[in-house]
This record gives C-alpha cells, sequence and structure tokens, in this order.
C-alpha cells in the first residue's frame, strides 16, 4: 500500500466486490442490487492504524454509493458519524465497515434521517464560552450564599452554650410577603424584655438563621408566643446584651438547608465545563464545528 496519500488508489471496483449482484426483476424489468456484505478480510490491509488504511474502506463505499446514486462522504464524515476521535485500530476499522454497510442497505429515507441526526462536532467556541460565563455565575452565587448561610447556622450552634435566663415577651408576630409565585412567606419576628446581672435590655432575635429566612408555614409562629408570656431565652454571658429565644441546634432554619442544592449544582456545572474544555481543546475535530481534521480531504 503506498504510503503517500496523494498516490493513494482504492483497491476495489464494482466488478468482483464480494456479496454484489445484479438480477433483473420480471415484474419491473430493472436491474436491482442485492444486499451488500463484506468483511475486514476482503481489505488489503494487515493492520488498520492510520487514514490511509480507513481511506480503503472510503474509497469502496464511495464507488458503491456512485452506482446506487448515494451522496459520497467524506474521511471526515465517517469520523463525524461513526463518533470516532481517531481511526488506529481494528475497532475503528470495524466501525468504519459496518456504518458503510449500513448507509449502502439503507432506504434513501433512512439516510436521510441519519444525515439529520446530531453528529459529533456541532458545538462551538462560542457555546463553551457561554457554557462557562453560566457556570462561573452560578458557582459565584451558589459560593457567597453558602456563605452567608453556613455563618448563621455557625452562629446559631455558637449559641449552645449560652446562659438561660427568664424573659417576658413584649409583642411577637408574622410578617407576610409574596413569594413570587403567588404563595405567601411568613417572617416571624417577636421583642422581649429580660434582666442580666441587674441590666435590663431588649432582645428581638428568634435565632440568627430564623431571623435572615421566611417560610410558607410559619403563619401560625406567634400564637406560641403571646405578649406578656414569660419564656427562657438565652443570653451570651461575655455580650449581655445579645440574646436568642432558640439556641443550638434547635435555633437552626433546617429550610435554608435546601440551598445546599445549588453548589452542588454548581460543582457539576464547573465538572462538565472542565471536560468539553478539556475535550475540545484535545480533540477539536469531534467537538467543535469547524475544525479540520489534520490530512482530511472531501471526496467528490
Amino acid at each position: 500500500m503506498p504510503d503517500d496519500e496523494d498516490d493513494y488508489k482504492s483497491a476495489f471496483s464494482l466488478d468482483g466486490i464480494p456479496g454484489v449482484e445484479e438480477e433483473e426483476t420480471e415484474e419491473q424489468g430493472t436491474e436491482e442490487l442485492e444486499k451488500i456484505t463484506a468483511t475486514l478480510a476482503d481489505f488489503p490491509v494487515n493492520n488498520w492504524n492510520s487514514k490511509n488504511d480507513a481511506q480503503h474502506i472510503v474509497d469502496w463505499y464511495n464507488d458503491l454509493a456512485k452506482e446506487r446514486e448515494i451522496e459520497p462522504l467524506s474521511f471526515r464524515e465517517f469520523m463525524d458519524m461513526t463518533g470516532n476521535r481517531h481511526f488506529d485500530s481494528i475497532n475503528d476499522a470495524q466501525d468504519f465497515l459496518d456504518f458503510a454497510l449500513m448507509m449502502l442497505n439503507s432506504s434513501e429515507s433512512d439516510r436521510e434521517w441519519h444525515h439529520s441526526e446530531p453528529q459529533p462536532g456541532q458545538g462551538t467556541w462560542a457555546g463553551l464560552a457561554i457554557f462557562w460565563v453560566v457556570t462561573i455565575l452560578w458557582c459565584s452565587a451558589s459560593f457567597f450564599a453558602t456563605v452567608m448561610i453556613g455563618e448563621d447556622i455557625v452562629a446559631d450552634l455558637d449559641t449552645g452554650d449560652w446562659t438561660p435566663v427568664e424573659a417576658i415577651i413584649i409583642d411577637s408576630g408574622v410578617h407576610e410577603s409574596s413569594d413570587g409565585e403567588g404563595g405567601t412567606n411568613y417572617c416571624p419576628w417577636i421583642k422581649y424584655e429580660y434582666t442580666f446581672e441587674n441590666e435590663t435590655h431588649i432582645g428581638k432575635r428568634v435565632s440568627y438563621s430564623i431571623d435572615n429566612s421566611c417560610n410558607s408555614w410559619g403563619y401560625d409562629w406567634a400564637d406560641d408566643y403571646p405578649p406578656g408570656e414569660n419564656v427562657t431565652i438565652y443570653v451570651n454571658p461575655d455580650v449581655p446584651h445579645e440574646s436568642v429565644l432558640l439556641p443550638g441546634l434547635e435555633g437552626v432554619d433546617f429550610f435554608i438547608c435546601c440551598f445546599a442544592c445549588f453548589p452542588l449544582v454548581g460543582i457539576l456545572l464547573l465538572i462538565g465545563a472542565v471536560k468539553a474544555t478539556y475535550a475540545s481543546v484535545t480533540n477539536p475535530s469531534k467537538y467543535i464545528v469547524g475544525n479540520i481534521v489534520p490530512g482530511d480531504r472531501d471526496i467528490v
């Protein structure tokens, strides 16, 4: 087999191709080609490891395609339609041959359907850039939200060892707000008075995470803390004017933990963006439209 691709000529012609026969049909009076069959052993290649080897199958296909008035295909189109990254093994050769046989033996409508299916290499650098922009924005927003939520949860857990003190409820209630989807969110609030080390203080914090979040089921929260009722609150012994109604784990608003899925989505987006970039950079001929396989040429 010649090493120079420009000197390469197909070893196949329509004469003597295995599995190809023509017969006259009595009813239609036209020639009809029988089903084409072939194996890799029919080709003069001992080691399928180069584009020149693959060109045997491509040229063989195009010879038969011309006879059957089927559109010819280039090596690049074979690579795209078989989904191969490289041609360097007998497995790649078998993919080429199987695809060629499928196209040659399919009906015209089946071939048109296959051509219309999305093929590898239909992405763009612009699309990849947009993917990165979305990923960066999502990850940035998730990072800041996670930091804020995490700070509130840590602050709540730190109140677990604060000093319990008797207090009296001065006022309490629930702020209502629309959630933008026709529903209502309820944000609880409270005001209580307590004395610590002979000093009177006014507290307004339920807990750090609850004060910074609202939910859709807390409409009756204030019923549990009516004005005038005595309750136990928890005071920071080092900073007496700091207090919470619900200490430690009891004060953590577990509803905000649902937002933990957002950074997870961000991580998945980041992994996907890195993989897509690596694949596009290392193998643009498969993943990016308009890139040319080295040494490729169209067959017309």
